[in-house]
């Protein structure tokens, strides 16, 4: 890939392309097609992963987004393919909607979510989820965390950046709708799927609130999910100037101050990508890229997933 190819929505700054492979010491020639060719040899000697074609662009996205010396970012590579793999293979219920127009009608109306088109001046993508009105259950929560999955895969295809930015409008739900609505399994599941899964890199998670008794319940409950590292970069604010010292008003929505088109206008052009032919046939083909557990060499799936936080422990292979 000698560019950023042009998306729909997502736009990039001038320099994106040349700094990320610099910052990372990919700009030398064929360092990159380097990295990629051994990465795709290595996925390809994997007897239990029963997808071994990965596009070259999804490899070299994978690479970029687990920053570190060139080593370094590839033995990441090769943990967040294995793991995902796995995922797909064992939870399979969180992998199981990828028709955004069809699979989420629970929430239609009462969210709104979506990666914002401009990047921060260090090349951070940022992701907006909002609520509506104060109606909130099950359900609607359920919807959003798997529409973060398919968000997930749609970066690993077409994005290009240093990490995320998650911004999370609570101003219009209230604790008493919230909590009864909240499983905290299902939020530890899908949370250790989009940072272990899909290793996203978070620089920073907004979170905006007035109700001190709701941030404080926002806040015990992502805390033991995320655990310290991403935990201290939690950040809360009582008002829009607060957040606007974290994140620049160009690059923001309306509801948030900015002058970017509304959260719930880029929520439904999301929407409308997603459900693209293309990309409706990629997600479904990616979905399924799953695992032969049969096959795994013995011990390794100990090893890497024993220990891990929720979901794994108490999965048990035949």
């Amino acid at each position: 890939m000698n560019s950023i190819p042009k998306n729909e929505i997502l736009e990039y700054n001038s320099d994106t392309f040349t700094y990320l492979r610099k910052y990372y010491n990919y700009d030398h020639p064929g360092k990159m097609d380097e990295a990629i060719d051994l990465l795709d040899e290595w996925v390809k000697k994997q007897p239990h992963i029963i997808n071994k074609e990965y596009p070259r662009e999804v490899l070299e996205r994978t690479i970029i987004l687990l920053k570190g010396s060139v080593e370094r970012a590839r033995e990441r590579a090769k943990n967040q393919i294995e793991k995902l793999c796995t995922m797909k293979t064992l939870l399979p219920h969180a992998f199981d909607r990828y028709d955004a127009k069809n699979h989420f009608n629970d929430s239609k109306g009462f969210i709104a979510q979506g990666l914002l088109p401009k990047l921060t001046e260090d090349h951070y993508r940022v992701f907006v989820f909002r609520f509506l009105s104060n109606i909130v259950t099950s359900k609607i929560l359920t919807d959003c965390y798997k529409n973060g999955v398919l968000v997930c895969e749609y970066i690993k295809a077409h994005d290009y950046c240093n990490g995320f930015i998650g911004i999370l409008d609570f101003r219009n739900v209230s604790l008493k709708e919230l909590i009864p609505a909240i499983n905290m399994f299902e939020i530890t599941e899908m949370c250790t799927i989009l940072t272990l899964g899909y290793s996203t890199r978070i620089k920073g998670i907004h979170i905006i609130t007035s109700n001190s008794k709701l941030n404080g319940v926002i806040i015990g409950m992502f805390k033991p999910v995320f655990g310290a590292k991403i935990s201290n970069r939690i950040f809360v604010h009582n008002d829009l100037e607060s957040l606007h010292k974290h994140v620049l008003r160009d690059i923001l929505p309306v509801e948030l101050g900015g002058s970017e088109r509304s959260i719930v206008t880029l929520h439904d052009q999301w929407t409308e990508v997603f459900t693209s032919k293309e990309n409706l046939e990629y997600f479904k083909k990616v979905y399924k890229n799953g695992t032969n557990e049969k096959l795994r060499p013995q011990g390794q799936f100990n090893e890497m997933y024993m220990g891990m936080t929720g979901s794994f422990r108490n999965i048990h292979v035949d």
